[in-house]
C-alpha cells in the first residue's frame, strides 16, 4: 500500500520547502515497515501552527480505510494525544480507544494492553501508525517515568511481531525525546530512541519576502479564485500576508483562505483585502489588522516588514 514514489505528493500539498522534506521522510518511513530488524521510526516537530497535522493528514488521505467483512483495516493510521499520559499503559489505553476497542477495566495484568493494541494493529493491517501531540508523554524532567516511557516507545519501533513504522509528531520540546539522557544529573538511558530514528524533520517559518513566499502565498489565494501575485506589483499585498502569517503560520492562512463558505472568484485587489480583513477579524486576536488601510498604510507595512525580517534572520543566528 505504500505510496510508490514520492512524487505522488497531492496538488494540495502546501509548497513549502520543508512540508515536502516532511513528506519525502513521511514516504521513507512507510517503506521500512516491512522489517522484522532494524526498524526505524521518524520524529515531525516544529512550533504551533507549522503544517505538521496539515501534512500528515494530507498523507493519511491516500491511504483510505478499507472495509472488509471481518474488520476495518487502515494502511496508516492517526492518533492525536490531547492529554498529559503519565504510563506506558495510559498511552496504551488512549490508543486502543482510538482504534476502536475499549482496554480492560482495572489495572491490568502486565502486558495485557500492550497485546491488546498489537493485536488490534495487526488486524487493521496498519503500516504507518502517527502519534501526534508526542511530547504529551513527556514529563518535565528526565526521572525513571521519562526513561520507561522512552524504553516503552523503544519497543514499539523494534517489535518483530507488528509489521509497522511509527511517526510522532510534536512541538519543539518533543526533540528531547532524542536527547534524553544526553545531560548531566539525568538518568543513563542505555535505551536510546535517537538509535531508531530517521533524521528528525523539523517545519520551519518561511523566510519573509523570500521566493518560496512567493509560492506559496499564490497557493492560498488561487484557492478563492483570484489572479496570481507578482513582485514588484503586489510586494505590499504579499507583506500584508506575511503580517498576518506570523500569528500562526499556516494556521491563520488556512483560517484566511481556505474557509468552507470561501468565495470561487475575486475580481480585485480592494476587494480581496475586504475580504481578508473580515476573515482576520474572525479567526485572530491581534488587535492591528494588517488587512486594514487604515490601521497600516503602504509605509507602516513596510516598516513592520523590515523588523519582521530582523526577528526571521535573528531566531536563525539563535538556533545555530
Amino acid at each position: 500500500m505504500v505510496v510508490k514514489t514520492t512524487q505522488d505528493m497531492p496538488t494540495s500539498l502546501i509548497p513549502h520547502d520543508s512540508l515536502r522534506k516532511a513528506w519525502e521522510f513521511l514516504h521513507a518511513v512507510h517503506k521500512l515497515h516491512q522489517r522484522v530488524s532494524g526498524k526505524r521510526a521518524l520524529l515531525l516537530y516544529g512550533g504551533s501552527g507549522e503544517g505538521k497535522t496539515f501534512t500528515v493528514k494530507q498523507y493519511l488521505s491516500l491511504f483510505p480505510t478499507i472495509k472488509t467483512a471481518e474488520v476495518l483495516k487502515a494502511p496508516v493510521f492517526y492518533c492525536r494525544l490531547d492529554e498529559s499520559k503519565k504510563t506506558p499503559d495510559d498511552l496504551l489505553c488512549i490508543l486502543i480507544l482510538a482504534l476502536g476497542q475499549t482496554p480492560p477495566k482495572g489495572k491490568p495484568r502486565a502486558g495485557v494492553l500492550l497485546h491488546q493494541f498489537k493485536t488490534l494493529v495487526r488486524e487493521k493491517c496498519i503500516e504507518l501508525f502517527i502519534i501526534d501531540e508526542i511530547q504529551q508523554v513527556l514529563p518535565k524532567t528526565d526521572g525513571q517515568r521519562a526513561l520507561e516511557m522512552l524504553k516503552f516507545l523503544c519497543a514499539l519501533i523494534d517489535a518483530e511481531d507488528l509489521q509497522t513504522s511509527f511517526v510522532f509528531v510534536g512541538s519543539t520540546r518533543a526533540m528531547h525525546l532524542l536527547a534524553f539522557g544526553a545531560c548531566e544529573n539525568t538518568v543513563d538511558d542505555n535505551e536510546q530512541l535517537s538509535r531508531r530514528m530517521l533524521r528528525p524533520v523539523k517545519l520551519d517559518r518561511i523566510e519573509p519576502r523570500s521566493p518560496q513566499w512567493i509560492r506559496v502565498t499564490n497557493y492560498f489565494v488561487q484557492k478563492i479564485g483570484f489572479r496570481e501575485l507578482v513582485v514588484p506589483d503586489d510586494k505590499e499585498l504579499f507583506d500584508r500576508i506575511y503580517l498576518a502569517y506570523t500569528e500562526r503560520a499556516f494556521s491563520t492562512l488556512e483560517d484566511l483562505f481556505l474557509d468552507e463558505e470561501r468565495p470561487n472568484y475575486i475580481e480585485d485587489t480592494p476587494q480581496l483585502l475586504a475580504y481578508l480583513s473580515e476573515r482576520f477579524l474572525l479567526t485572530s486576536k491581534r488587535a492591528i489588522n494588517p488587512f486594514d488601510t487604515e490601521q497600516m498604510d503602504a509605509d507602516e507595512v513596510d516598516e513592520a516588514m523590515q523588523c519582521v525580517k530582523q526577528d526571521y534572520f535573528k531566531q536563525l543566528e539563535a538556533e545555530d
